[in-house]
């Protein structure tokens, strides 16, 4: 996918305050633009002012001395060189600066990605530094009488939410093979005279191999720091937003909120790829013979389960499908834990389930943590019934007829 590169040209956005010692390298950083159009207003903030498109890449030696990347806002950031490494300070105005931390090694390079820069000494690990609020008018700042800096951009949102959906097919693949594991017992006598073991065993390395090769060619694409940037919360919340528009844009008309360009990307970087989508399947079809094979078996019976009075609570993340099945708990967490910008909102599922005997007096009190914790509001999700599925290509959905999670109502 190509993008847009625009010069901030002056008067466009406000100027970044300065900081003493250093010049101002005009027009050094370049603002990384959606490649079409964007129809809604409020999209068109959260993509071009907020979320990591690409990188302003910068290779520091001793000679440069200093660099600061500064917002018109005030916030700093600067990677001053010492003896021994690089001292890096931030702070939300030049008189506020205060060290974080120190890079060991002769060499520096940070890559700024218009909210923050990601900083990678000799060893090889990142450092992310988060910075101003949006991406518009970020300067870049050199050492007075230092040469001037090269700068060169790289492109990144593709690789970015590719990364952020083989996180999605790499947990289910765990998943199965730790289902499949602790059900063997019930799945061999299902072969008969034939071991199967051993072709189980090649198919789930095979995929996982799969997706281990897509996530190097996607880490070499972004040069390393994509890990980085999926990995911080708010980065990923964004990500994971333009992985759902792509998924959108997929079934929906061409020229939706971002134009034509998710049609392409959705084959050759997120769920329509062949590594994420066979994985997704496979895991799909693990879980369908470990549930037949306990089914022949008896094995909630022999475990001591019965299925028809079991009463389970936990916690699972707000993008797993919670069937009404009986006795079909999944995999719950005791423990639930939301991380949240200010003024973003994120959800879980609390999952109840009693077999087949109807719950006539459930409660469901929420106790905050402390007194400065956050409002939390409680829905309860129906279901409708469906009798193939409304997206036929997207890997994710289940086709057949049954009961799909759908509407939230608000519980009192």
């Amino acid at each position: 996918m190509s993008c847009l590169l625009t010069a901030l040209a002056r008067g466009e956005h406000p100027a970044a305050p300065g900081l003493a010692g250093y010049a101002i390298q005009p027009d050094a950083l370049r603002h990384f633009a959606w490649p079409t159009p964007i129809l809604e207003e409020k999209f068109e903030r959260l993509v071009n002012q907020f979320t990591a498109l690409g990188l302003n890449i910068v290779e520091l030696a001793p000679a440069s001395r200093a660099v600061a990347w500064q917002w018109p806002d005030g916030d700093t950031v600067t990677a001053v060189h010492e003896d021994s490494g690089w001292r890096i300070s931030a702070g939300e105005t030049p008189e506020e600066l205060k060290p974080l931390l120190f890079i060991s090694g002769e060499t520096l390079t940070a890559a700024a990605y218009g909210t923050g820069v990601v900083l990678r000494g000799a060893d090889g690990q990142n450092h992310l530094v988060e910075g101003g609020l949006t991406a518009a008018g970020m300067t870049l700042l050199r050492a007075e009488g230092a040469p001037e800096l090269p700068v060169r951009q790289l492109y990144i949102a593709d690789d970015a939410c590719s990364l952020c959906w083989l996180e999605e097919a790499e947990r289910e693949l765990a998943r199965a093979q730790r289902n499949y594991d602790d059900n063997c017992q019930y799945i061999k006598p299902m072969w008969g005279e034939y071991d199967c073991t051993r072709n189980w065993a090649d198919a789930f390395h095979a995929y996982a191999s799969g997706l281990a090769a897509m996530r190097q060619a996607a880490e070499g694409r972004t040069e390393g720091f994509g890990p980085a940037l999926v990995a911080d919360p708010v980065l990923r919340d964004r990500y994971s937003h333009l992985v759902w528009m792509a998924s959108r844009e997929f079934i929906e008309e061409k020229t939706g909120y971002f134009g034509d360009v998710f049609w392409k990307t959705w084959f050759t970087h997120l769920g329509g790829t062949g590594p994420v989508a066979q994985t997704l399947e496979f895991a799909r079809d693990c879980g369908q013979l470990v549930a037949r094979a306990r089914r022949l078996a008896a094995a909630n019976f022999l475990e001591g389960i019965g299925v028809t009075c079991l009463f389970t609570v936990g916690y699972t993340d707000s993008l797993e499908h919670v069937y009404p099945a009986a006795g079909d708990n999944g995999h719950l967490e005791r423990e639930c834990r939301l991380d949240a910008a200010r003024g973003e909102a994120e959800d879980a599922q609390l999952v109840v389930t009693s077999g087949d005997r109807p719950l006539e007096d459930l409660a469901v009190e929420v106790l905050p943590a402390s007194p400065a914790a956050p409002p939390v509001s409680l829905y309860r999700t129906e279901y409708v019934s469906i009798t193939a599925s409304p997206m036929p290509k997207l890997p994710l959905c289940h086709p057949g007829d049954s009961r799909m999670p759908d509407v939230l109502v608000p519980v009192e």
